[in-house]
């Protein structure tokens, strides 16, 4: 029993320097969530979140640790936001259509970038357009797995919602693929600065 304990208390162990590093992230992902023209990009019709693609850089550099904090910080941002007044009205009424969808996300992103190993460049482009994809499809599959069970009245039909998120998407996507690019040097550094100063706290 004892063994079984040393090992789960290893596996959780964490350092001044993550709890440092995720609470950087978790403040960004505030400011990003609160503050206009930040992670949130309205465009004429179209709302453009760059959250899925921090969500990606956080867990790159901190691991699956960072992907839940920043992953946990969007949909409770995004619940927080709507009772503000400044997001979706149904994420009032639903909040756990904008908190479980991003944790599902969270726990793929790590599961993906652990399976991908070593950082490259062409792993940050997938995994900053993947961050996009997922934070797409579990929001749409949760939403009419709700639908399925709650008043009908309070959600858009399939081929509606389709087409509201549908250039949402795409341009996410892009937007997605290009920072997966353009932040890869700066990804793979902090990774590395992480690592080395977690061996010289050992």
């Amino acid at each position: 029993m004892n063994k079984i304990m040393k090992k789960a208390s290893k596996g959780f162990k964490i350092s001044i320097q993550e709890i440092a590093t995720l609470a950087i992230y978790l403040s960004v992902m505030l400011v990003l969530t609160f503050v206009p023209y930040t992670g949130y990009l309205n465009i004429g019709p179209i709302a453009i979140t760059l959250l899925p693609v921090f969500i990606s850089i956080a867990t790159w550099h901190a691991g699956w640790k960072g992907g839940m904090v920043t992953s946990l910080a969007f949909g409770f941002g995004s619940y927080f936001k709507s009772l503000a007044g400044m997001g979706s009205p149904l994420f009032i009424n639903f909040p756990e259509l904008a908190i479980v969808p991003r944790i599902l996300m969270g726990i793929a992103m790590g599961l993906i970038v652990k399976s991908l190993g070593e950082i490259k460049v062409w792993k940050t482009v997938l995994t900053g357009g993947l961050a996009v994809l997922l934070n797409t499809l579990f929001v749409t599959a949760w939403y009419f797995f709700m639908k399925f069970y709650r008043d009908q009245s309070d959600f858009k039909t399939f081929s509606v919602w389709m087409y509201l998120i549908y250039v949402n998407f795409l341009v996410e996507l892009s937007v997605g693929i290009a920072l997966g690019l353009v932040t890869s040097k700066l990804t793979k550094y902090l990774r590395k600065n992480l690592n080395e100063r977690k061996e010289l706290s050992y």
